[in-house]
C-alpha cells in the first residue's frame, strides 16, 4: 500500500514555517518609523518651532489627560516652561540625523577597509585587520567616550564618535564575504582577461557585498541611536541648546517623582524607535537572506 503523502506544510516542517512567518512585512515597525521619519520632517510645521522657547509661568505643566493640563501643551512643559511635545519632535530630527549620518558614514568606511583588505589579502589584509582588532579591543563605550571627551560637545562630534566604533562591524563581515567571492570563477576569469582590480571590485564583487552592507547598515540604526543618546545623557553629546532625546532623559532625571513625563515621554519615543529598528532589520536579513528564499510559498 503506497504511503499517503504528507501536507506540503508538514512535509516542510516547523523550522521552515517559522522561517516563514519571520518574513511577514513589519507593519507596526514600518508605521512607527514612518511616523518618526514625517515628524522629524514636518513636525515643525505643527508644533511652529517652539522647541526651544520657554515660559517659566507654564513649568512643570502636566500633559493634557491629568486633571489640571491643556491643550496649549498636550504633553506638558519642562522645568523652563518649555513644550515637551515639540521637544520631542525636534529631538525625532536631531535623533535621525545623527544616527543616520553616523550609520552611512561608518558603513562607508567599514565597506571600503572590508573590501581592500578581503580582495588584496596580504600585507594590506594583515595592516587593516590589525587596526580592527585593536579597535575592537577596547570597549567601545570606553573608547566612545575618550573620543567625545577629546572633540567635545557637538552634533558633528557625536557622528564622528558612532563612525569611529562601529565602522568595525561592517569591515569583518564585508572582508569575510569578500574573501569568498574573490575565489569564485567569474572573479577569476576577470583577473585572468586582464580587467583591473578596480573595476572587478566596482562590477563583480561590490553588487554582491551590497544586500549585506544594507542589512548590517539596518541593524545598526537602533545600536547607533541608543549610543548617541547615552553620550548625551552623560553630558558629552549635543550641545544643551539642541534638543534631542537622550538630553531630554537627563534633563528630566531631577524630576522623576513630580513630573514623571520629562523622562517617560523621551524614553518611549527612544524605545519605539530602537525597538522599530531593529525589527525592520531582523525582516529585511530573512528577506535578503538567499538560504531562506521563498517562491509562491514554498522553498527556493
Amino acid at each position: 500500500m503506497a504511503a499517503i503523502a504528507a501536507p506540503a506544510g508538514r512535509r516542510l516542517g516547523l523550522p521552515f514555517r517559522r522561517r516563514r512567518r519571520s518574513r511577514r512585512l513589519p507593519v507596526v515597525s514600518m508605521v512607527v518609523l514612518g511616523l518618526i521619519v514625517l515628524l522629524a520632517l514636518f513636525g515643525g510645521l505643527i508644533t511652529g518651532g517652539g522647541a526651544s522657547k520657554g515660559d517659566l509661568s507654564a513649568s512643570l505643566a502636566p500633559p493634557v489627560w491629568a486633571s489640571d493640563g491643556s491643550w496649549d501643551h498636550p504633553l506638558g512643559t519642562d522645568s523652563l516652561g518649555r513644550d515637551v511635545l515639540a521637544r520631542l519632535i525636534a529631538g525625532a530630527r536631531t535623533t535621525l540625523l545623527v544616527g543616520g549620518a553616523g550609520v552611512a558614514l561608518a558603513g562607508f568606511i567599514g565597506s571600503l577597509v572590508g573590501l581592500l583588505s578581503g580582495y588584496f589579502g596580504g600585507l594590506v589584509d594583515t595592516v587593516l585587520m590589525r587596526i580592527t582588532d585593536i579597535v575592537l579591543a577596547i570597549p567601545l563605550l570606553v573608547l566612545g567616550l575618550a573620543v567625545a571627551t577629546v572633540l567635545g560637545r557637538g552634533t558633528g562630534n557625536v557622528i564622528v564618535v558612532l563612525t569611529v566604533i562601529t565602522w568595525t562591524f561592517y569591515a569583518r563581515l564585508i572582508r569575510s564575504e569578500v574573501l569568498r567571492l574573490r575565489e569564485t570563477e567569474y572573479v577569476a576569469s576577470a583577473r585572468l582577461s586582464g580587467v583591473t582590480h578596480r573595476r572587478i571590485m566596482r562590477r563583480h564583487i561590490l553588487p554582491n557585498i551590497l544586500p549585506t552592507i544594507v542589512v548590517v547598515a539596518t541593524l545598526q540604526v537602533g545600536y547607533t541611536i541608543v549610543v548617541a543618546a547615552s553620550l548625551s545623557f552623560l553630558g558629552l553629546g549635543v550641545p544643551d541648546n539642541v534638543p534631542e532625546w537622550g538630553l531630554m532623559l537627563a534633563e528630566g532625571q531631577s524630576y522623576v517623582s513630580s513630573a514623571w513625563w520629562l523622562s517617560v515621554l523621551p524614553g518611549v519615543a527612544l524605545a519605539a524607535t530602537v525597538l522599530s529598528a531593529n525589527l525592520f532589520g531582523d525582516w529585511l536579513r530573512d528577506r535578503l537572506d538567499p538560504n531562506v528564499t521563498l517562491d509562491r510559498g514554498g522553498p527556493a
